[in-house]
């Protein structure tokens, strides 16, 4: 998902993701689009923030105003964290979630 301004792209991602095949658990990522990294081969994003969801992550979003996001567990899990930081902030259990959303104003979520 795009943050609203277009600067920050949130991804999640399931156990033994392409970037870490240790992992056991989903991982989710906030990636700064406006200075990615150059390197002799050419330019690559990393992650500005990443923290592990104890499940795999099957959706994300962020508000409106790029303040927090939202994942959907593979263990039914919704979530909500902080932009920034990725601390969580609130978690409610649930069924299987594919799709996340914000309501345009923010105050409103559907899972």
């Amino acid at each position: 998902a795009f943050s609203s301004d277009g600067t920050k792209l949130l991804s999640g991602h399931g156990p033994k993701s392409w970037h870490n095949s240790r992992l056991d658990s989903g991982e989710l990522m906030v990636w700064d689009l406006v200075s990615p990294q150059i390197t002799p081969t050419g330019r690559y994003l990393y992650p500005i923030a990443t923290v592990g969801t104890g499940s795999s992550v099957r959706s994300v979003a962020f508000n409106s105003n790029g303040t927090k996001v939202f994942s959907g567990q593979g263990n039914g899990a919704v979530k909500i964290w902080d932009a920034v930081s990725l601390a969580e902030l609130a978690s409610n259990p649930g069924s299987f979630q594919d799709v996340v959303a914000f309501s345009r104003d923010g105050t409103k979520m559907v899972s």
